[in-house]
Order: structure tokens, then sequence, then C-alpha cells
């Protein structure tokens, strides 16, 4: 993809000591709508990243890449109606184990009144440890801001053999940045429209 032309844009982002270019997209990436980088830029370039790295058994809870990408593999979502979904259930009705699992800006939503009823009951925590305590391999990112019990406990917890960091920008420019210290990203809040800061929880 293009880069964007921006005074104070960053078009790269650090992961794992080595540089990603980030994600341009005209549909919720920022790309020529004159709207500023969104996290979706940062989410499908590591998303790519994960995706070539793992090439099998790959589940995506949450209709995000079909977006953005051409998907062979099963992607789980109970509400989107993009045609590419393979199972309209709710994450908790798949078997993960073992499996390497992708999911980009979905656990936050659980237990809001988001979808129209759907995982309004459910525990965005329980959410978050059947994945990261079942799967194999995988990718999970989470707006800051947005789900204050999920982000706290994301913040106070160490995952087993997994990492976790954050990206963050300032509110003027596309400038974002890396960081392992959450309590940096106290002060950015969510919105108005997008996240201001991202927690990225892998296992590659």
């Amino acid at each position: 993809m293009r880069k964007r032309q921006i005074d104070n844009n960053v078009t790269s982002i650090p992961f794992e000591n080595k540089q990603i270019d980030l994600f341009y997209h005209p549909h919720n990436c920022g790309e020529n709508t004159g709207e500023r980088t969104t996290e979706r830029s940062v989410e499908l370039a590591l998303s790519k990243k994960f995706i070539n790295n793992v090439n099998n058994n790959l589940i995506e809870i949450g209709a995000v890449t079909p977006y953005y990408f051409n998907t062979n593999y099963q992607v789980v979502d109970p509400y989107d109606e993009h045609p590419s979904v393979t199972d309209r259930k709710s994450l908790f009705e798949i078997d993960i184990h073992n499996k390497n699992i992708l999911c980009i800006s979905v656990l936050e939503h659980i237990g809001t009144q988001d979808y129209a009823g759907i995982c309004n009951n459910e525990d965005p925590i329980k959410a978050f440890k059947y994945l990261t305590e079942n799967a194999n391999k995988f990718l999970i990112t989470i707006p800051i801001g947005y789900n204050s019990q999920l982000q706290e406990y994301i913040f106070k917890n160490s995952i087993k053999n997994a990492k976790i960091i954050y990206y963050y920008r300032s509110l003027l420019y596309n400038d974002w940045k890396y960081t392992t210290d959450f309590k940096k990203l106290y002060t950015l809040n969510y919105g108005p429209k997008w996240a201001n800061s991202l927690a990225i929880i892998y296992r590659f």
C-alpha cells in the first residue's frame, strides 16, 4: 500500500526489533479521507505479519481482515454480514484449543450493549482468558479507554508465554509510538472516533 505524505506522519512502527510499515487503506484507516491514521493501520500491519507467520490452523475472532485481505482461514463472527464469515457463532462456541487466533479490537465489546444483544451478558475477561489459555499462537489487540474492566486486567496481569506491548499517539499527529509502560496511557482517552492507544497481546 502507498504511504500518505503528511507532516509529522509516522509510516512504520517497531515490532520485535524490526520496523514494520503501517497498513494504509481508505476503509477505516484514514487513507485519502482527510482523517488521521487510525489504530487499524497498526493492527492490520501486525495482522499481516502474524498471518504470514502461522500459515495454518488460523481462526479470526471477529470479522476485520476480510475487509482488507483475501481470507483463506476460518472467520468467526455472530454479527458481521461479510460473506467471508464462516461461523456466525460466539467465540465460546468455537473449539480454539491449539489453534492460532487472530482477534482485532473485538474483546472490548463483550459485555457491552454494542451489538444488539450479542455477547451482552458475557464477561470480557473470561473471553480473554479463554483465548490466551487455550490457543497455540495468538495476536489480540484491544483499544485502551473503551473497556476499563478489560484493560485494567491486562495492565495488572502477565500472560504465560506471551508479551504485552502498547502503541500510542499524540492528540495532534499520526505519530504512533511503542512502549511497554502502560502508565503512559492513562492520560489518553478513547476517541472522539478512534483509539489513541492500543494494547497488543501476542504469542508468535
